[in-house]
Protein backbone atom coordinates (compact mmCIF):
# COMPACT_ATOMS: atom_id res chain seq x y z
CA UNK A 1 0.00 0.00 0.00
CA UNK A 2 1.73 3.16 -1.22
CA UNK A 3 1.40 5.90 1.36
CA UNK A 4 -0.97 8.87 1.13
CA UNK A 5 -0.35 12.08 2.99
CA UNK A 6 -2.24 12.52 6.26
CA UNK A 7 -3.98 15.57 4.82
CA UNK A 8 -5.22 13.67 1.76
CA UNK A 9 -6.40 10.76 3.91
CA UNK A 10 -8.35 13.00 6.27
CA UNK A 11 -9.89 14.83 3.32
CA UNK A 12 -11.06 11.51 1.85
CA UNK A 13 -12.74 10.52 5.14
CA UNK A 14 -14.54 13.87 5.23
CA UNK A 15 -15.71 13.61 1.62
CA UNK A 16 -16.95 10.04 1.98
CA UNK A 17 -18.64 10.89 5.27
CA UNK A 18 -20.61 13.65 3.55
CA UNK A 19 -21.53 11.47 0.55
CA UNK A 20 -22.90 8.67 2.72
CA UNK A 21 -24.10 10.74 5.67
CA UNK A 22 -26.27 13.10 3.61
CA UNK A 23 -28.63 10.30 2.53
CA UNK A 24 -31.14 8.89 5.06
CA UNK A 25 -31.56 5.80 2.88
CA UNK A 26 -27.86 5.06 3.52
CA UNK A 27 -27.31 6.26 7.09
CA UNK A 28 -29.64 7.12 9.98
CA UNK A 29 -28.77 8.96 13.20
CA UNK A 30 -25.22 8.14 14.37
CA UNK A 31 -24.93 5.01 12.23
CA UNK A 32 -22.40 4.22 9.54
CA UNK A 33 -18.64 4.65 9.55
CA UNK A 34 -15.86 5.60 7.13
CA UNK A 35 -12.11 5.02 7.15
CA UNK A 36 -9.07 5.58 4.96
CA UNK A 37 -5.53 4.30 5.45
CA UNK A 38 -2.31 6.15 4.71
CA UNK A 39 -0.34 2.96 5.40
CA UNK A 40 -0.92 -0.40 7.14
CA UNK A 41 -0.15 1.26 10.49
CA UNK A 42 -2.10 4.50 10.12
CA UNK A 43 -5.81 4.99 9.55
CA UNK A 44 -8.25 7.90 9.84
CA UNK A 45 -11.72 6.80 10.95
CA UNK A 46 -15.04 8.35 11.91
CA UNK A 47 -15.42 8.89 15.65
CA UNK A 48 -18.03 7.07 17.71
CA UNK A 49 -21.26 8.93 18.44
CA UNK A 50 -20.77 11.55 15.69
CA UNK A 51 -23.01 12.01 12.67
CA UNK A 52 -21.33 11.30 9.34
CA UNK A 53 -22.89 14.38 7.77
CA UNK A 54 -21.34 16.59 10.49
CA UNK A 55 -17.76 15.37 10.06
CA UNK A 56 -15.38 18.17 9.07
CA UNK A 57 -11.70 19.05 9.27
CA UNK A 58 -11.92 19.71 13.03
CA UNK A 59 -14.34 17.14 14.41
CA UNK A 60 -15.91 13.74 13.96
CA UNK A 61 -12.85 11.60 13.15
CA UNK A 62 -9.62 10.39 14.68
CA UNK A 63 -6.34 8.62 13.88
CA UNK A 64 -5.63 5.03 14.96
CA UNK A 65 -3.01 2.37 14.28
CA UNK A 66 -4.85 -0.54 12.60
CA UNK A 67 -1.98 -2.97 13.20
CA UNK A 68 -2.18 -2.38 16.96
CA UNK A 69 -5.96 -2.87 16.88
CA UNK A 70 -5.52 -6.18 15.05
CA UNK A 71 -2.93 -7.32 17.60
CA UNK A 72 -5.32 -6.37 20.41
CA UNK A 73 -8.16 -8.31 18.77
CA UNK A 74 -5.97 -11.42 18.60
CA UNK A 75 -5.15 -11.12 22.30
CA UNK A 76 -8.83 -10.69 23.19
CA UNK A 77 -9.91 -13.68 21.13
CA UNK A 78 -7.28 -15.97 22.61
CA UNK A 79 -7.09 -14.98 26.28
CA UNK A 80 -10.43 -13.56 27.46
CA UNK A 81 -13.62 -15.33 28.49
CA UNK A 82 -16.78 -14.60 26.53
CA UNK A 83 -18.13 -12.23 29.20
CA UNK A 84 -14.92 -10.18 29.16
CA UNK A 85 -14.45 -9.82 25.42
CA UNK A 86 -16.86 -6.90 24.92
CA UNK A 87 -15.35 -4.87 27.76
CA UNK A 88 -11.82 -5.65 26.55
CA UNK A 89 -12.75 -4.55 23.03
CA UNK A 90 -14.20 -1.27 24.32
CA UNK A 91 -11.00 -0.71 26.26
CA UNK A 92 -8.87 -1.48 23.21
CA UNK A 93 -10.68 1.11 21.12
CA UNK A 94 -10.54 3.69 23.91
CA UNK A 95 -6.77 3.41 24.03
CA UNK A 96 -6.28 3.40 20.26
CA UNK A 97 -7.30 6.98 19.47
CA UNK A 98 -4.59 9.55 18.89
CA UNK A 99 -7.10 12.35 19.50
CA UNK A 100 -7.92 12.89 23.21
CA UNK A 101 -11.63 12.70 23.95
CA UNK A 102 -12.55 10.98 20.68
CA UNK A 103 -13.19 7.26 20.54
CA UNK A 104 -12.96 5.63 17.10
CA UNK A 105 -16.08 4.03 15.69
CA UNK A 106 -17.18 0.88 17.49
CA UNK A 107 -16.58 -0.86 14.15
CA UNK A 108 -12.91 0.18 14.07
CA UNK A 109 -12.02 -3.50 14.50
CA UNK A 110 -13.19 -4.61 11.08
CA UNK A 111 -11.87 -1.39 9.48
CA UNK A 112 -8.45 -2.34 10.84
CA UNK A 113 -8.71 -5.95 9.64
CA UNK A 114 -9.91 -5.31 6.10
CA UNK A 115 -6.82 -4.59 3.96
CA UNK A 116 -8.43 -2.10 1.59
CA UNK A 117 -7.48 1.58 1.68
CA UNK A 118 -11.05 2.94 1.69
CA UNK A 119 -13.92 1.45 3.69
CA UNK A 120 -17.51 2.66 3.96
CA UNK A 121 -20.08 0.94 6.18
CA UNK A 122 -23.69 2.06 5.70
CA UNK A 123 -27.07 1.03 7.10
CA UNK A 124 -28.44 1.07 3.56
CA UNK A 125 -32.17 0.31 3.46
CA UNK A 126 -31.69 -1.29 0.06
CA UNK A 127 -28.86 -3.40 1.50
CA UNK A 128 -30.87 -4.44 4.57
CA UNK A 129 -33.82 -5.41 2.37
CA UNK A 130 -31.57 -7.37 0.04
CA UNK A 131 -30.15 -9.26 3.02
CA UNK A 132 -33.67 -10.27 4.10
CA UNK A 133 -34.33 -12.03 0.80
CA UNK A 134 -33.44 -15.70 0.37
CA UNK A 135 -29.71 -15.77 -0.30
CA UNK A 136 -30.01 -17.42 -3.72
CA UNK A 137 -32.45 -14.74 -4.88
CA UNK A 138 -30.30 -11.94 -3.45
CA UNK A 139 -27.16 -13.16 -5.17
CA UNK A 140 -29.03 -13.48 -8.45
CA UNK A 141 -30.17 -9.88 -8.15
CA UNK A 142 -26.64 -8.73 -7.31
CA UNK A 143 -25.32 -10.35 -10.47
CA UNK A 144 -28.05 -8.61 -12.43
CA UNK A 145 -27.30 -5.25 -10.82
CA UNK A 146 -23.55 -5.28 -11.32
CA UNK A 147 -22.15 -8.18 -13.37
CA UNK A 148 -18.39 -8.21 -12.72
CA UNK A 149 -18.63 -4.67 -11.29
CA UNK A 150 -17.74 -5.69 -7.76
CA UNK A 151 -16.69 -8.63 -5.63
CA UNK A 152 -19.33 -9.95 -3.23
CA UNK A 153 -19.45 -11.59 0.19
CA UNK A 154 -22.44 -12.55 2.36
CA UNK A 155 -22.21 -12.34 6.17
CA UNK A 156 -24.87 -13.85 8.43
CA UNK A 157 -26.18 -11.84 11.44
CA UNK A 158 -23.48 -10.93 13.95
CA UNK A 159 -23.37 -8.39 16.74
CA UNK A 160 -21.70 -5.17 15.64
CA UNK A 161 -18.33 -4.29 17.11
CA UNK A 162 -16.28 -7.14 18.55
CA UNK A 163 -18.30 -10.10 17.18
CA UNK A 164 -18.24 -8.83 13.59
CA UNK A 165 -14.55 -7.93 13.91
CA UNK A 166 -13.75 -11.36 15.36
CA UNK A 167 -15.51 -13.05 12.43
CA UNK A 168 -13.43 -11.12 9.90
CA UNK A 169 -10.29 -11.67 11.95
CA UNK A 170 -10.87 -15.42 11.61
CA UNK A 171 -11.08 -14.93 7.84
CA UNK A 172 -8.13 -12.52 7.64
CA UNK A 173 -5.85 -14.91 5.75
CA UNK A 174 -8.32 -14.99 2.89
CA UNK A 175 -8.82 -11.20 2.79
CA UNK A 176 -7.02 -9.41 0.00
CA UNK A 177 -7.19 -5.89 -1.37
CA UNK A 178 -8.68 -6.04 -4.87
CA UNK A 179 -8.53 -3.74 -7.87
CA UNK A 180 -12.33 -3.37 -7.94
CA UNK A 181 -14.73 -2.57 -5.07
CA UNK A 182 -15.89 -5.34 -2.75
CA UNK A 183 -19.43 -5.42 -1.39
CA UNK A 184 -20.20 -7.28 1.83
CA UNK A 185 -23.86 -7.80 2.64
CA UNK A 186 -24.33 -7.82 6.42
CA UNK A 187 -27.60 -9.66 6.93
CA UNK A 188 -29.96 -7.73 9.27
CA UNK A 189 -27.44 -4.90 9.47
CA UNK A 190 -26.37 -3.16 6.25
CA UNK A 191 -23.44 -3.23 3.85
CA UNK A 192 -19.68 -2.63 3.72
CA UNK A 193 -17.98 -1.19 0.65
CA UNK A 194 -14.19 -1.49 0.34
CA UNK A 195 -11.77 -0.64 -2.41
CA UNK A 196 -8.44 0.89 -3.43
CA UNK A 197 -9.93 4.07 -4.92
CA UNK A 198 -12.26 6.55 -3.19
CA UNK A 199 -14.23 7.36 -6.35
CA UNK A 200 -14.66 3.65 -7.08
CA UNK A 201 -16.54 3.11 -3.82
CA UNK A 202 -18.80 6.09 -4.48
CA UNK A 203 -19.54 4.95 -8.03
CA UNK A 204 -20.24 1.37 -6.95
CA UNK A 205 -22.52 2.52 -4.11
CA UNK A 206 -24.52 4.76 -6.45
CA UNK A 207 -24.95 1.97 -8.95
CA UNK A 208 -26.06 -0.46 -6.24
CA UNK A 209 -28.46 2.04 -4.67
CA UNK A 210 -30.01 3.08 -7.98
CA UNK A 211 -30.77 -0.52 -8.95
CA UNK A 212 -32.09 -1.74 -5.59
CA UNK A 213 -34.01 1.39 -4.64
CA UNK A 214 -35.90 0.96 -7.91
CA UNK A 215 -36.32 -2.78 -7.30
CA UNK A 216 -37.79 -2.19 -3.82
CA UNK A 217 -39.66 1.01 -4.91
CA UNK A 218 -38.11 2.94 -2.02
CA UNK A 219 -39.00 6.27 -3.64
CA UNK A 220 -42.61 5.54 -2.62
CA UNK A 221 -41.66 5.69 1.09
CA UNK A 222 -40.54 9.26 1.87
CA UNK A 223 -39.39 10.45 5.26
CA UNK A 224 -42.39 10.99 7.60
CA UNK A 225 -43.70 14.48 8.33
CA UNK A 226 -45.26 15.96 11.44
CA UNK A 227 -48.95 15.19 11.55
CA UNK A 228 -50.98 18.21 10.52
CA UNK A 229 -48.19 19.82 8.50
CA UNK A 230 -48.85 21.20 5.03
CA UNK A 231 -50.19 18.53 2.70
CA UNK A 232 -50.88 16.02 5.49
CA UNK A 233 -54.01 13.93 4.93
CA UNK A 234 -54.40 12.84 8.55
CA UNK A 235 -57.62 13.88 10.28
CA UNK A 236 -56.43 14.18 13.87
CA UNK A 237 -53.77 16.87 13.19
CA UNK A 238 -51.52 16.03 16.19
CA UNK A 239 -48.34 17.97 15.51
CA UNK A 240 -46.33 15.83 17.95
CA UNK A 241 -46.85 12.62 15.96
CA UNK A 242 -45.05 11.28 12.89
CA UNK A 243 -47.31 10.74 9.92
CA UNK A 244 -46.76 8.21 7.12
CA UNK A 245 -49.84 9.16 5.08
CA UNK A 246 -47.76 9.59 1.90
CA UNK A 247 -46.80 5.89 1.87
CA UNK A 248 -48.81 3.45 -0.29
CA UNK A 249 -49.03 1.19 2.79
CA UNK A 250 -47.70 1.22 6.34
CA UNK A 251 -46.82 -1.83 8.44
CA UNK A 252 -46.71 -1.53 12.23
CA UNK A 253 -44.34 -4.23 13.45
CA UNK A 254 -41.91 -3.87 16.34
CA UNK A 255 -39.82 -6.97 15.67
CA UNK A 256 -36.26 -5.65 15.28
CA UNK A 257 -34.70 -6.13 11.88
CA UNK A 258 -31.37 -4.38 12.48
CA UNK A 259 -29.24 -3.40 15.51
CA UNK A 260 -29.94 0.33 15.68
CA UNK A 261 -33.65 -0.20 16.31
CA UNK A 262 -32.78 -2.17 19.44
CA UNK A 263 -30.13 0.35 20.48
CA UNK A 264 -32.18 3.53 20.05
CA UNK A 265 -35.52 2.28 21.40
CA UNK A 266 -36.50 0.94 24.83
CA UNK A 267 -38.97 -1.87 24.17
CA UNK A 268 -37.33 -4.74 26.03
CA UNK A 269 -36.66 -3.42 29.54
CA UNK A 270 -40.12 -3.53 31.08
CA UNK A 271 -40.38 0.28 31.04
CA UNK A 272 -43.16 2.05 29.17
CA UNK A 273 -42.44 1.85 25.40
CA UNK A 274 -40.95 4.96 23.82
CA UNK A 275 -42.74 4.42 20.50
CA UNK A 276 -46.46 3.81 20.07
CA UNK A 277 -49.05 3.75 17.34
CA UNK A 278 -51.61 6.57 17.49
CA UNK A 279 -53.50 5.92 14.25
CA UNK A 280 -53.49 3.88 11.05
CA UNK A 281 -50.54 5.91 9.70
CA UNK A 282 -49.34 7.85 12.75
CA UNK A 283 -46.71 7.10 15.39
CA UNK A 284 -45.55 8.86 18.55
CA UNK A 285 -41.86 8.72 19.47
CA UNK A 286 -40.77 9.79 22.96
CA UNK A 287 -37.28 11.24 23.39
CA UNK A 288 -35.14 12.98 25.99
CA UNK A 289 -34.35 16.03 23.85
CA UNK A 290 -34.55 17.41 20.30
CA UNK A 291 -31.39 15.65 19.10
CA UNK A 292 -32.52 12.33 20.53
CA UNK A 293 -35.91 12.78 18.86
CA UNK A 294 -34.24 13.48 15.51
CA UNK A 295 -32.09 10.36 15.82
CA UNK A 296 -34.94 8.10 16.91
CA UNK A 297 -37.18 9.46 14.12
CA UNK A 298 -34.55 8.57 11.51
CA UNK A 299 -34.10 5.08 12.93
CA UNK A 300 -37.86 4.44 13.18
CA UNK A 301 -38.29 5.62 9.58
CA UNK A 302 -35.72 3.02 8.49
CA UNK A 303 -37.36 0.33 10.63
CA UNK A 304 -40.86 1.04 9.31
CA UNK A 305 -39.73 1.27 5.69
CA UNK A 306 -37.87 -2.04 5.83
CA UNK A 307 -40.79 -3.83 7.52
CA UNK A 308 -43.35 -2.36 5.11
CA UNK A 309 -41.39 -3.13 1.96
CA UNK A 310 -40.19 -6.56 3.12
CA UNK A 311 -43.76 -7.64 3.87
CA UNK A 312 -44.43 -7.56 0.12
CA UNK A 313 -41.91 -10.36 -0.36
CA UNK A 314 -43.37 -12.83 2.12
CA UNK A 315 -41.58 -14.14 5.20
CA UNK A 316 -38.39 -12.42 6.27
CA UNK A 317 -36.04 -12.96 9.26
CA UNK A 318 -35.94 -10.64 12.27
CA UNK A 319 -32.82 -10.29 14.38
CA UNK A 320 -32.20 -13.46 16.40
CA UNK A 321 -33.65 -13.06 19.91
CA UNK A 322 -30.27 -13.83 21.44
CA UNK A 323 -28.86 -10.70 19.77
CA UNK A 324 -31.49 -8.34 21.16
CA UNK A 325 -30.47 -8.75 24.81
CA UNK A 326 -26.79 -8.73 23.88
CA UNK A 327 -27.17 -5.44 22.00
CA UNK A 328 -28.60 -3.77 25.10
CA UNK A 329 -25.58 -4.88 27.13
CA UNK A 330 -22.87 -3.78 24.69
CA UNK A 331 -20.29 -1.54 26.32
CA UNK A 332 -19.25 0.02 23.02
CA UNK A 333 -22.86 1.09 22.39
CA UNK A 334 -23.14 2.61 25.87
CA UNK A 335 -19.98 4.60 25.21
CA UNK A 336 -21.21 5.61 21.76
CA UNK A 337 -24.36 7.12 23.27
CA UNK A 338 -22.30 8.98 25.89
CA UNK A 339 -20.04 10.34 23.16
CA UNK A 340 -23.06 11.48 21.15
CA UNK A 341 -24.49 13.33 24.14
CA UNK A 342 -21.15 14.98 24.84
CA UNK A 343 -20.89 16.25 21.29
Amino acid sequence: MAGLTSKATAAAVIRLSHVFGADRLLVQAGGGNISAKTAPDRMAIKASGCLLREVDAHRGWTWVNPEEICQGLRRISSTFTSTQKEMAYAGLLGKSSENPGLRPSMEAGFHAILPDRYIAHAHSLAGILLGLLPRKRALSLLREAGPKAWNMEWISPHLPGYALSHLLLARSRSLHSRSTPTLRILQNHGIIWTGPVESGIVKASRRFEKFFRAYFSLERYPFPHSEGSRGCRSRSQRSSDLCFCAWPSFRWDLRPLFPDFVIYFDLWSGNAPDVSRTGDRTVRVLASDARNLRDKTEVFFAHAAVHTVASRFGRYPALPESMVGALKQMETERLRILQARAS
